[in-house]
């Protein structure tokens, strides 16, 4: 038996709205982060499934809880009742570990695998809820983050040279820029409003990584500001989604756990300690 809780790792991109509304928020962004997650909600992840978000606690420095969702679990009734097959539906919970505080690598979250689904289907499903609130000051975009080496790895078995490259950039907020792409992708966000940047490079005779523009698309996709996908001229194909950076902890009744001991936890899968 696994006796680990695997997490999948995410950094927030948190794009201030432009034209604020007399009952929109006015704070920073870890006070929007600790707001929004303060309270229990219910909302609507892929297909309309029923999920709910339950704040567990807020320790000095984290946020703490649980997605909780049902699941159909089917069983047999016993033989002196015939045996016959029955489904019912039972709770279970991933749980979410956020640090809301300003870093130079930008805000973090993490969401347990293997327990409602995909990390980045319901982080998108959460955040889709909270973005739609009438009083969100703040449109926030969950990224995973990723290995960009198993990018090059994959560009290497091809050659270096890929039939098609895409990327899909958050506009940067949470980090003074790092270089070119970073401001010119920042300078479009202010003059446009535009949250997300999609950029496809495609060439009949294929596209070539050995170069500071797709370097620096993978570098900074890489710090869970985008993702990356591509395919090489044999078709096999790459995606960053299936690339997420993991943490694994040992098992714990983190229901049971004490603050402090939340906090070792989430700082260690968070890379905070």
């Amino acid at each position: 038996m696994n006796e680990d809780r695997t997490f999948s790792i995410f950094h927030l991109s948190l794009v201030e709205h432009r034209q604020p509304t007399l009952t929109s928020f006015r704070g920073s962004r870890e006070q929007w982060l600790r707001l929004s997650l303060s309270e229990r909600f219910e909302f609507s992840g892929w297909g309309g499934k029923e999920l709910v978000w339950v704040p567990k606690g807020v320790t000095n420095e984290l946020v703490f809880g649980l997605i909780q969702g049902k699941k159909p679990h089917s069983f047999h009734d016993s033989p002196n009742e015939g045996g016959a097959e029955k489904v019912d539906e039972f709770w279970q919970g991933a749980y979410l570990f956020l640090d809301p505080r300003h870093h130079d690598d930008g805000q973090k979250m993490a969401i347990e695998n293997d327990v409602l689904g995909r990390p980045r289907a319901l982080a998108k499903a959460l955040f889709d809820h909270i973005n739609g609130r009438d009083d969100a000051s703040y449109s926030v975009i969950p990224e995973l983050i990723f290995d960009e080496t198993d990018f090059w790895k994959f560009a290497e078995e091809s050659g270096k040279v890929l039939s098609f490259i895409r990327f899909e950039f958050a506009v940067p907020n949470m980090w003074d820029p790092q270089g070119d792409l970073e401001k010119d992708l920042r300078s479009t966000g202010r003059k446009t409003g535009t949250e997300q940047v999609d950029v496809t490079f495609r060439a009949k005779n294929g596209v070539t990584t050995d170069n500071d523009i797709i370097k620096s698309g993978v570098k900074y996709a890489g710090r869970g500001a985008g993702r990356i996908k591509a395919r090489n001229r044999d078709g096999k194909r790459y995606s960053s989604e299936t690339r997420a950076t993991v943490e694994s902890v040992p098992k714990a009744d983190l229901d049971e756990a004490s603050n402090d001991m939340i906090e070792q936890i989430a700082k260690k899968v968070l890379g905070r300690g």
